[in-house]
């Protein structure tokens, strides 16, 4: 996974992100929980650690 590097930050942030509002809110489809910490897990693994939690 490609980082940028912010050098007032104590870590690295992917440049891709996950965008949570798919995930939480009912507006798209529910997919079920596990399946919503599957894809936070895929996530995590792939080495993104930049997670959207803006309401809109």
């Amino acid at each position: 996974m490609d980082i940028n590097l912010f050098p007032n930050l104590t870590m690295d942030v992917s440049v891709v992100g996950f965008g949570l509002w798919t995930i939480a809110t009912k507006k798209w489809k529910s997919m079920g929980r596990t399946n919503h910490v599957k894809f936070l897990n895929d996530a995590f693994g792939l080495g993104i650690n930049f997670y959207d939690t803006a309401d809109s």
